[in-house]
């Protein structure tokens, strides 16, 4: 069964996502680049997490036209992956090491996981007391370290800044609440006020240069990680090793 995606409901106001998905669609162009940077890289089966448009498949389907891409969502059943490929979804999920968990038990031994999302330290200058709910941007140091912890190799991570520069403030909250607004619960419950936005126009106005031009700081990290091969499993105090079954592959005889 599919898990329902929270982001696909800007889906509902193209005002809202079309036009203010570029942040996505540059992300998703960056991850096939550096994927391309290995030329021995050559995956048959891909599946997607947390897909809410076309622009990653098509960046990635270009570059790799011999390829079984598919869609898969947390609470799926799919046949394992030598690459899963997520774009800027981490941030939006409900729970991070849930998600990895999904990822590590649909990928084949020695099959990739390659990420981007919205690290912490995003979005700062635009916070403040009742303003823009973001959501808890994961840490370089968070992600890596469970990465690790779940047995995952050949783990690297890295830190891009992006500065985005803005003289009209209605844009940029229709990009930050693509781009970066909380999607999750505790959803804010009520409307918001004329007060309220006036607030948040009076907070970035101090945060405006003498041209009136609105900087904002956007932290993209990028994560990959590999499974192990089955022979790599550790050997017990026991002398006992452990596979998981659902990576072994089975032939009639």
């Amino acid at each position: 069964m599919s898990a329902f995606n929270h982001r696909a409901l800007l889906h509902k106001n193209p005002d809202l996502f079309q036009d203010h998905a570029f942040l996505h669609h540059e992300i998703a162009e960056r991850l096939v680049t550096y994927l391309q940077e290995n030329p021995n890289f050559a995956p048959k089966n891909i599946l997607e997490m947390g897909k809410v448009d076309q622009q990653l498949m098509t960046v990635f389907q270009e570059a790799y036209p011999n390829t079984n891409y598919a869609e898969l969502h947390e609470g799926d059943d799919q046949a394992p992956a030598d690459l899963i490929i997520s774009n800027l979804y981490l941030q939006d999920s409900a729970n991070i090491e849930t998600t990895i968990q999904t990822m590590k038990n649909h990928l084949n031994p020695n099959g990739k996981i390659f990420l981007s999302t919205i690290a912490e330290g995003s979005f700062e200058n635009c916070m403040m007391v009742d303003g823009p709910e973001f959501n808890e941007y994961p840490s370089i140091k968070r992600l890596g370290d469970y990465l690790h912890s779940q047995g995952f190799v050949d783990v690297i991570m890295h830190l891009e800044k992006i500065t985005l520069q803005y003289n009209d403030l209605k844009a940029l909250l229709k990009d930050i609440r693509v781009a970066g607004g909380r999607l999750q619960a505790p959803l804010m419950k009520g409307l918001r006020t004329q007060n309220w936005y006036q607030a948040w126009v009076n907070h970035m106005h101090q945060q405006a240069d003498d041209n009136g031009i609105y900087e904002i700081t956007i932290e993209i990290l990028y994560g990959h990680a590999q499974m192990p091969p089955l022979h790599a499993a550790p050997l017990n105090e026991k002398n006992e090793a452990f596979f998981d079954l659902k990576k072994l592959r089975t032939q009639n005889l």
